[in-house]
């Protein structure tokens, strides 16, 4: 991307900047961190010359994008992605074990009860595939 259509358009900085993550998990948790729920708004942890770009808008529907584009793989996508998260992050049996927790805190705001509890059902079923392939291969080395 053109560096200096980056400098003048926040929104453009920031969605690049988003896009670096391979994984969409790992967008969805990025992106949750920057939400406060104190203010209902997206602008805790925002890099100083994003947080007062008027960019509340645009981050929440980046959010619901990337949580609908998540739901809408299949499940072994689903655990791929959530894979590509955890080489980006460190693969480690702690961070495995919190995979359906950081998944919960990454739902995104207004998310209806039925997206919310397939999107738990499939990060808990991964967690325990991850926990249990991640068992096997200490065992065996």
């Amino acid at each position: 991307m053109n560096e200096l259509l980056q400098a003048s358009n926040p929104a453009v900085e920031l969605y690049e900047m988003l896009l670096q993550n391979p994984s969409i998990f790992g967008r969805l948790t990025q992106i949750a961190g920057f939400w406060d729920p104190q203010t209902s708004r997206y602008e805790r942890g925002l890099p100083e010359r994003l947080g007062n770009a008027g960019l509340n808008q645009a981050i929440f529907r980046w959010h619901q994008a990337f949580f609908i584009e998540w739901l809408a793989l299949s499940l072994a996508q689903q655990q791929n992605d959530v894979e590509a998260y955890l080489a980006r992050a460190g693969r480690t049996s702690e961070r495995i074990q919190r995979i359906r927790e950081a998944g919960e805190a990454a739902i995104p705001p207004l998310v209806d009860y039925a997206e919310r509890q397939t999107f738990l059902k499939n990060l808990s079923f991964i967690q325990t595939v991850l926990t249990h392939e991640n068992r096997t291969a200490s065992t065996a080395a």
